[in-house]
């Protein structure tokens, strides 16, 4: 989600903010040893943009594809990695009540939660894939670090957080107003600050004409 969401008090049922595939491919490399392989959820999954970047880049895991949309639901099916998909606010979604209706206290979680969350929602989005993934690893702004609101929760629940060193464009336009980072949430968490490898102008514009393309469709 890019700044465009700022201020938004209910998520809107039509957005789409595709994540450039090279976001998902710099975190990966650096990160690919770090995450746990198994089943991966994807909870604002649109039409695939980070499941397929994640494939693309060696990950190899089963995708949970969580996404408001319906329009998306067939490609989303449709996606090699994606073991299941569900139409559904995932604020209001639990992966084990889906599957087993159990609500057990003791469920078991998947290994990781991926994804670029509408910023206004993040907090709320990252509090409950705790309760549903061992990892939690969430595209945002670097300012997210800094606000009032979050402050206690944050002392508390510092993560680690990988830079994108080249900003996103969510759009197919200009990139994002806003530094951009991977924020992640684990047992090994601790504040650590890496920066990711740089992006080439070519791929970042290549992508650019992607989105630019998918937005006209």
């Amino acid at each position: 989600m890019s700044a465009t969401g700022r201020g938004k008090t209910k998520r809107d049922p039509n957005d789409y903010y595709p994540t450039p595939g090279w976001c998902v491919q710099r975190f990966i490399e650096k990160t690919g040893g770090r995450l746990q392989h198994g089943t991966w959820i994807e909870p604002c999954a649109g039409d695939g943009a980070i499941i397929r970047a994640c494939k693309a880049s060696g990950v190899h895991s089963k995708f949970v594809a969580v996404e408001l949309q319906e329009r998306f639901r067939k490609q989303l099916e449709n996606t090699p990695s994606v073991k299941e998909t569900y139409i559904s606010d995932y604020l209001k979604w639990d992966l084990y009540k889906e599957r087993y209706r159990s609500m057990a206290a003791d469920k078991p979680k998947a290994q990781v939660c991926i994804t670029n969350p509408p910023y206004v929602f993040a907090l709320e989005m990252i509090q409950h894939a705790m309760t549903q993934a061992n990892q939690v690893c969430m595209l945002l702004r670097l300012n997210f670090l800094a606000s009032e609101k979050r402050v206690v929760w944050m002392q508390n629940n510092t993560p680690d957080i990988y830079v994108l060193p080249n900003r996103p464009s969510f759009r197919g336009k200009g990139s994002d107003a806003c530094e951009y980072g991977w924020f992640v949430w684990d047992e090994h968490s601790s504040g650590q600050l890496y920066v990711l490898d740089s992006t080439p102008r070519k791929i970042r514009s290549e992508e650019k004409r992607k989105v630019q393309a998918m937005l006209a469709i």
